[in-house]
């Protein structure tokens, strides 16, 4: 047989996709001029702004990168970067094609990119491989295919049994029927990953909660400080009005609220002043443990602490917030004390705090 000549023309065509909307679900979150680069603006709770791009736990927004733990966002089953055309011919029935050293065995669905039709015979590439196949074994069609960047993992399915399955990030052909084509093979039949929210058990938090904001406040109300100015920052017991489960497509977040209020030793709390908070490195540590659990609890997005304290006049104003990723967990990132607060977002008033040294520095000045 004769070396085949066949002449294909790929025909791409860059294409910009639609930018998505994302919204910001913890109470403030920072952009950053990179991924985990340096911050160059804030954005508060509840704003939206257009995702242009994603890597990993990144998004790109208009001027900056955001971690996308701490937002919601719709993205399609995948990103069209480009289109190319095809002519091919599809085998309809297992066959023989002729080659320049023998004949090769043809699956169904085996696409062959088409290089000429003559009498009876269609002439083009299989696998690289020059082939000749008789036309009433297949048929002929013109086929734009989306180059394709999937935002979800992808199986596709062959009609004989075969299965294969692509990872988020990885670039395919598909159609607008939704048919890939993938070593030489249309398949036609593809299931996009489904993602499910977890259920986070609530009931169970509250208890595990409570029974570390009892030991919490033991050691408050046993401290040196305690007993020098005869009152404490006591963490009051959390209930199920104090959780706020928000659940996305990506993910599950979680929102803690936390009140604080000055008691005397005896019991009694004070009543006619703002609470501050005494020992600010104890309170990250015990934040840091609280999201730790909720992590461990099936929380795979962010928890956010919400600092409220009693403000004097019979009521709770909230003072600032802290809110972890699930991925920086994940990564290792919050293992230490000094790591969940760098790595995390927050904001507080600045006059949540005192410090012990400040208190006894009053008391001997007889303030």
């Amino acid at each position: 047989m004769n070396r085949l000549i066949i002449s294909l023309i790929f025909l791409l065509i860059p294409l910009t996709s639609g930018a998505q909307e994302v919204k910001v679900l913890t109470d403030a979150v920072s952009l950053r001029n990179l991924p985990e680069g340096e911050i160059v603006k804030t954005i508060n709770g509840g704003e939206t702004r257009f995702l242009f791009n994603k890597y990993s736990f990144w998004g790109k927004l208009s001027k900056g990168w955001v971690n996308l733990d701490y937002v919601d966002y719709t993205l399609p089953d995948y990103v069209t970067t480009g289109h190319v055309k095809l002519k091919i011919a599809v085998v309809t029935s297992p066959c023989e094609a002729e080659t320049d050293n023998g004949s090769i065995f043809l699956e169904e669905n085996s696409v062959i990119l088409l290089g000429t039709e003559k009498e009876d015979k269609v002439f083009g590439w299989y696998k690289k491989t020059p082939v000749a196949v008789k036309k009433e074994n297949v048929y002929v069609e013109d086929v734009t295919f989306n180059i394709a960047s999937l935002n979800k993992a992808l199986k596709i399915y062959s009609d004989y049994g075969k299965t294969f399955e692509f990872l988020p990030g990885e670039v395919i052909l598909i159609d607008n029927n939704n048919r890939v084509l993938y070593k030489d093979h249309l398949w036609n039949t593809v299931e996009f990953e489904m993602l499910k929210s977890k259920e986070v058990d609530i009931s169970s938090l509250e208890e595990e909660i409570n029974h570390l904001i009892d030991i919490f406040n033991g050691a408050k109300y046993s401290a040196p400080i305690s007993e020098r100015i005869g009152y404490y920052a006591k963490l009051l017991p959390v209930d199920y009005s104090s959780f706020k489960v928000l659940k996305t497509p990506q993910g599950v977040g979680l929102k803690v609220k936390l009140k604080y209020q000055f008691f005397y030793r005896d019991g009694k709390p004070v009543e006619g002043r703002k609470t501050r908070l005494i020992l600010k490195k104890s309170n990250f540590n015990f934040w840091k443990t609280i999201s730790d659990m909720c992590f461990e609890s099936g929380v795979n997005k962010f928890v956010e602490i919400e600092v409220y304290r009693f403000n004097g006049e019979g009521g709770f104003s909230k003072e600032g917030f802290i809110a972890s990723s699930y991925h920086y967990y994940k990564e290792g990132k919050l293992k230490t004390l000094e790591d969940f607060i760098n790595y995390s977002e927050s904001e507080f008033s600045d006059d949540l705090w005192f410090f012990a040294d400040e208190v006894y520095e009053r008391l001997e000045n007889g303030n």
